[in-house]
Order: structure tokens, then C-alpha cells, then sequence
């Protein structure tokens, strides 16, 4: 396992994940938070509807971005979510510096759609970076980084 953290192709994938995993959750655990005062202030279906509007665009994403992934190079597509991730963050805190219901909603469904463009291609990324003895604790580390940074988000969020 130390040999795949030390190889150059891998790490940089593994940190980005980290990354990523810990910015996702953190976001989702505030979103959460915010979005549960904020919606249950005026009524409980506007809860409801955000969380069923994640479900259903992360859904509908994963199956989009199947196949718009095998049509091009896969770093090339997660350079891609990534400029966008970045796009859809900034929208997400404006919307909740503003308290704005719309835009928290729209920014939802980029957190969603970007959740699901990365699940959609990281795991089919790793076998061209590392050698084939290595992939198995190459997986288990992008999934044992995935456990820890929704872990540190969660803790970050309840211990003030």
C-alpha cells in the first residue's frame, strides 16, 4: 500500500479525491443544516423537494455522464467537472451568503450533477495509474479516502 502512495500517477488523483470528498460533504453536511432551518421556516416540502431534487439529479446524471465519459480521454473529462465544480461551489456560497432558495437549489443540482460525473469515471481511471499488482489498495484507498472525508466534514460540522 505505501508503494502505491508513493507513485507519482496516483497521488495526485488520490489528493484531488481527498479534496473533493472533503469539500462535497462539507458542503452537503452545511446545506443540510442551512437548508433544513431555512425550508422548515416556511414549510417542510421545500426539505422535502431539495432532497429529492439531489436524488433525482444525481440519478439522471450518472446516467448521462456514462457514456459522455467513454467519449473522451478521462482526465480530460474530470479537468472538466473540476473547472465546473469550482463554477457551482462559488454559486453555492453566494446563494447561501444571500439565503437565496433558487440559487442553493440550482447549485444542488451542480453539486449532484458533479458528484456523479467523478463516481462515474474515478474508479475506471485508476487501473491507468497504477500496475495492475497495485490496484487493489489503489481502490482501497480512494475508498477508505472517501469513509475519512465524510467523516472529518461531518465532525467539522457538529463540533463548533
Amino acid at each position: 500500500m505505501l508503494n502505491t502512495l508513493k507513485n507519482k500517477k496516483f497521488l495526485p488523483l488520490l489528493l484531488a479525491h481527498a479534496c473533493a470528498g472533503l469539500n462535497d460533504n462539507l458542503i452537503k453536511n452545511i446545506f443540510v443544516f442551512l437548508a433544513a432551518y431555512q425550508f422548515i421556516q416556511s414549510s417542510s416540502y421545500w426539505f422535502l423537494f431539495a432532497f429529492l431534487l439531489y436524488g433525482a439529479a444525481f440519478g439522471v446524471s450518472t446516467l448521462i455522464f456514462g457514456p459522455v465519459a467513454d467519449k473522451m480521454s478521462r482526465t480530460t473529462f474530470i479537468h472538466r467537472v473540476k473547472m465546473v465544480e469550482v463554477v457551482v461551489m462559488t454559486l453555492t456560497s453566494i446563494g447561501l451568503l444571500l439565503s437565496s432558495r433558487m440559487l442553493i437549489l440550482v447549485s444542488l443540482v451542480g453539486i449532484a450533477c458533479c458528484t456523479a460525473a467523478i463516481r462515474v469515471v474515478k474508479y475506471a481511471l485508476v487501473p491507468n495509474l497504477v500496475d495492475k499488482k497495485e490496484l487493489l489498495s489503489a481502490n482501497a484507498l480512494l475508498k477508505a479516502c472517501t469513509f475519512v472525508m465524510s467523516l472529518l466534514a461531518t465532525l467539522a460540522i457538529l463540533i463548533p
